[in-house]
């Protein structure tokens, strides 16, 4: 081997060409759309949220993930049960979901031939094919809209079958387990949250060049831009995606060939919610002066490193 062999080259990160604004501003914004809403954008948080969930697959316990709207959760979870490796069958629910249609929903997602028949034939079709098909655990998204049966049906399948249920929601969810005694069966709480700071950067910066591909730089990841997305965002995944698309589409029809900061501003007011420090507040209402109600925050454990794999 050659001195010039044994020096290792780094590695170079081809970037994909800007959108080409000549074939017309709405096709680009078509494409954007749809890219940003299809494409599952992998981040620091939901790479630990798969790893915890890895572990607590080989556990065989319940788990509850807990987290706001739009805080990625939901389209993490499904990613997830989309993994052939994983061997998870996820769903979401309607609202007000019986057992029986959680139960039609979730043999439609391991591909059962037969998902139809009354509730207690759709029990037996579940419990009877998950362990056989290679199944080892369950997503169920938005819990909270399912009926006390469908719940209590969830836990009695992990005592009779040892496979694991994960139940996704709000905060809601909780006060509902709790409320009709089940939350002993999810014993394990994963809370989703913000994303950090560096991994907010590394966020904004993959969509701005792979998923927006603009012919001028947006410049997300830095000053005034990245400001305004972490405060009104409050570093929500789901909800930095909803803000993005809009103010790609209002600054493309605006002839802008990048994002603008003005729009990408009003957007953000208009859809997010600014960050207030508990401890202003707290200030406002010792000393009798009003001060709007903040928003609800994540916890510590969110807004600094990744959660850690905790019981509750």
């Amino acid at each position: 081997m050659t001195f010039s062999e044994s020096i290792s080259q780094p590695a170079i990160q081809v970037l994909p060409p800007c959108r080409d604004l000549s074939v017309g501003v709405e096709a680009v914004i078509a494409d954007v759309v749809t890219s940003l809403r299809s494409e599952f954008i992998e981040t620091e948080y939901t790479a630990h949220y798969f790893k915890s969930l890895d572990n607590y697959r080989k556990m065989g316990q319940g788990v509850r993930v807990i987290g706001p709207r739009l805080s990625g959760k939901s389209k993490a979870s499904k990613r997830y049960g989309e993994l052939t490796e994983k061997k998870t069958a996820y769903t979401d629910v309607p609202a007000n979901c019986s057992s029986r249609r959680m139960h039609e929903r979730l043999l439609k997602a391991v591909r059962h031939a037969d998902p139809g028949g009354r509730r207690t034939d759709l029990q037996s079709k579940l419990a009877g094919c998950l362990i056989p098909f290679g199944y080892e655990m369950i997503i169920v998204d938005q819990g909270e809209k399912l009926q006390e049966e469908a719940l209590a049906d969830l836990a009695a399948l992990m005592g009779e079958k040892g496979i694991p249920v994960v139940v996704c929601g709000t905060p809601t969810l909780d006060q509902y387990l709790d409320g009709i005694g089940l939350l002993g069966w999810f014993p394990n709480l994963y809370p989703f949250g913000s994303l950090t700071a560096n991994d907010l950067t590394q966020t904004l910066n993959k969509i701005e060049n792979q998923y927006l591909r603009l012919p001028e730089p947006s410049n997300l990841a830095t000053g005034e831009n990245f400001q305004t997305l972490a405060i009104y965002t409050h570093s929500y995944i789901g909800l930095i995606i909803n803000v993005i698309e809009k103010a790609v589409v209002q600054s493309l029809q605006k002839g802008h060939s990048s994002i603008d900061s003005s729009i990408l501003k009003q957007i953000s007011e208009k859809y997010g919610k600014r960050y207030v420090d508990p401890k202003l507040v707290l200030q406002a209402a010792s000393s009798g002066s009003s001060m709007p109600s903040p928003p609800a925050l994540p916890s510590q454990a969110e807004t600094s490193e990744p959660p850690n794999t905790s019981t509750s």
